[in-house]
């Protein structure tokens, strides 16, 4: 059907545009519904890629094609916000971290969740053909509880809180149940799985199990996270902090990332970590103080070099050595000042699996600064390099301030952990 007519098209085009502005408001709520609020309560192959703007199924990024994806982003985006945790996230941005980190242990993982469901069966609850949880759904649990799971163990308000997510994850996902159409039997089946799961009395071995691996998991979503950090303030574009995330991050979907947050403790510790001991911060890594820390010495460089983050162009650098792929190093400049950043990424084989901190002489490798100049760094002639063992002494993250070679104003000073 003609939508404008010969004659008519002067009454009919404000019709037009009514009608393809209805549908412009629609499409995103309803690729919201169908994807973000249904699908990704569905496939939970790896639940960290189920969020907001992600896709469940991509494959891992490259160093070379996040370096490409960058500069495009310095050129056509630079004011771009860079977002980890919103009011809509589906989870905490460092349980995420901590879930990425299950890529490092596929096999452990595998064996870890067989022997659960085998220890667990005894606490499904079964109506007819129809189980509680589902098999899919038993698995996106532990996913959960791993992403979630509390540094001084659980309690009664952890309990309560899965409880909360499981049925909104189920009634989300529309398969057993929904909110339009509850199906109280599966959902009270539910509840009472994970309280079985999590009560000592019923589970202890699996319990056990499970915080032992919780802990593991928990020390590379840490180091995941610092990363994280640390390339969300200094890669092209604006970041964006969100209320709660100061410390580890550990939330699941609204309301429990909406929950209050302390903002008198979290100003007690900038007080208390100024100046910042880095080897003390990193030793005491659970209690998150130390990413509050970083994270302030990261927007206090931004802030001194303000240019280099707004207008700055974007330049991988290149790494050496053994280690040279679990590293991502690049520069923002922008006419004399520079900024150069680099992050260590697959934390399993520096940590013993997640059972150690990093030490810095684990890392074998050399960041190549060609082209810059930093304070006791190489010589007037000649490449300059920096060991990776030196570059991430206390932290596996560093930032250096410098100069563009052949710049006239004098080195600028390091700054690292």
């Amino acid at each position: 059907m003609d939508l404008i007519k010969p004659g008519r098209a002067t009454h009919s085009i404000p019709r037009v545009r009514r009608f393809a502005l209805k549908v412009q408001q629609l499409t995103g709520p309803v690729m919201a519904k169908s994807l973000e609020d249904t699908t990704f309560y569905r496939y939970h192959r790896l639940l960290a890629l189920n969020e907001v703007g992600g896709d469940p199924s991509a494959p891992a990024l490259s160093v070379d094609a996040f370096h490409q994806a960058m500069r495009i982003r310095a050129s056509e985006w630079p004011h771009g916000m860079t977002a980890t945790a919103t009011h809509d996230t589906k989870r905490g941005e460092d349980a995420r971290a901590r879930l990425i980190a299950l890529t490092e242990l596929p096999g452990e993982w595998a064996s870890a969740v067989a022997r659960w469901k085998i220890q667990n069966a005894p606490h499904l609850v079964l109506d007819g053909e129809t189980r509680a949880p589902s098999a899919t759904f038993e698995y996106m649990l532990y996913q959960a509880l791993v992403g979630a799971w509390p540094r001084d163990g659980i309690d009664e308000t952890f309990v309560q809180r899965m409880q909360a997510y499981a049925l909104k994850a189920a009634r989300e996902g529309k398969e057993e149940t929904s909110w339009l159409n509850p199906n109280q039997a599966y959902e009270s089946g539910l509840h009472a799985f994970i309280g079985r799961i999590l009560d000592p009395r019923l589970s202890a071995e699996f319990l056990n199990a499970l915080q032992t691996l919780a802990q593991r998991v928990a020390l590379l979503g840490a180091l995941n996270s610092l990363s994280q950090t640390t390339l969300k303030v200094t890669m092209p574009g604006v970041p964006d902090f969100y209320q709660g995330t100061e410390f580890w991050d550990l939330s699941l979907v609204d309301p429990d990332n909406r929950r209050a947050v302390d903002f008198a403790e979290r100003a007690d510790v900038l007080a208390s970590t100024q100046p910042p001991d880095w080897a003390g911060l990193a030793q005491r890594w659970p209690d998150g103080h130390l990413k509050l820390a970083w994270t302030r010495r990261l927007l206090e460089l931004r802030a001194d070099l303000a240019d280099v983050f707004t207008h700055g162009s974007y330049e991988p650098l290149e790494v050496t050595g053994a280690h040279r792929d679990h590293v991502i190093a690049f520069a923002r400049r922008h006419r004399r000042d520079a900024a150069v950043i680099a992050v260590a990424k697959s934390f399993a084989a520096f940590t013993r699996s997640g059972r150690v901190w990093p030490r810095a002489e684990s890392f074998d490798g050399t960041l190549r600064l060609d082209g810059y100049g930093v304070d006791g760094i190489g010589g007037e002639a000649g490449p300059r390099q920096l060991p990776l063992s030196a570059l991430f002494r206390h932290l596996p993250v560093a930032v250096l301030k410098a100069r563009v070679e052949g710049a006239a104003n004098p080195a600028r000073k390091l700054i690292r952990a």
